[in-house]
C-alpha cells in the first residue's frame, strides 16, 4: 500500500534507521502479515541488538500471533 511504499522509500535513504523498520513491522502486523513482520524484526535485530524497543516489538508480535492462533 501507500504507506508502506513511503516508509520504503524513507528506508532507501536512511537504511540504518531503525524506526522506520519499526513501521514496517506494526504495518505488517496491523496487516495480518505475520512472516513479512518477523522477517524485518529480524532485520531490524540484525542492524541493532541493543535497541530496547526491538525486544518490545518482539513480545507484541509473539502475543499478537499467540492471540490470532487462539481464535482459529
Amino acid at each position: 500500500g501507500e504507506a508502506r511504499g513511503r516508509i520504503n522509500a524513507a528506508l532507501s535513504e536512511h537504511p540504518e534507521d531503525v524506526t522506520l523498520r519499526r513501521a514496517l513491522v506494526y504495518l505488517a502486523m496491523a496487516q495480518g502479515e505475520g512472516s513479512l513482520a518477523l522477517d524485518e524484526l529480524a532485520r531490524s535485530r540484525k542492524q541493532s541488538q541493543l535497541h530496547t524497543g526491538l525486544a518490545a516489538d518482539e513480545a507484541l508480535f509473539n502475543a499478537m500471533q499467540r492471540q490470532r492462533l487462539g481464535e482459529q
